[in-house]
């Protein structure tokens, strides 16, 4: 339609949304967590949370991506049913999931490469 402003300029997001990021979380019981995110070629996932150097969190899965009101969002969906959403931005990919497979409480965490 005549009416619908054309793009001009196609931004790739690969770069920011495929391999391997570590990850950090800002709320005050899962900070001494570490996490790792490998988002691979294939749209799979692997999600682990260290605490106390012990694997305390694994998850593996399907990931998309689409534009959303906020830029481009991430959208993880595990192999046991769940799923979660977070925004991907220049800097950072920012996600809630959980940090203990003995708690499902989604708690935020910031991945960079």
């Amino acid at each position: 339609s005549p009416d619908v402003p054309m793009a001009t300029e196609i931004t790739s997001y690969s770069d920011r949304i495929q391999g391997t990021f570590s990850g950090t979380s800002s709320d005050e019981a899962t900070k001494d967590c570490t996490s790792a995110l490998v988002l691979a070629a294939d749209g799979t996932y692997t999600l682990t949370v260290t605490k106390d150097g012990k694997e305390s969190y694994t998850e593996k899965g399907t990931f998309e991506t689409a534009a959303s009101p906020m830029g481009v969002s991430l959208t993880l969906k595990s192999d046991k049913g769940a799923t979660a959403t977070g925004v991907v931005s220049a800097a950072s990919i920012n996600i809630n999931h959980p940090a203990s497979s003995s708690d499902a409480t989604a708690v935020g965490f910031q991945y960079s490469k």
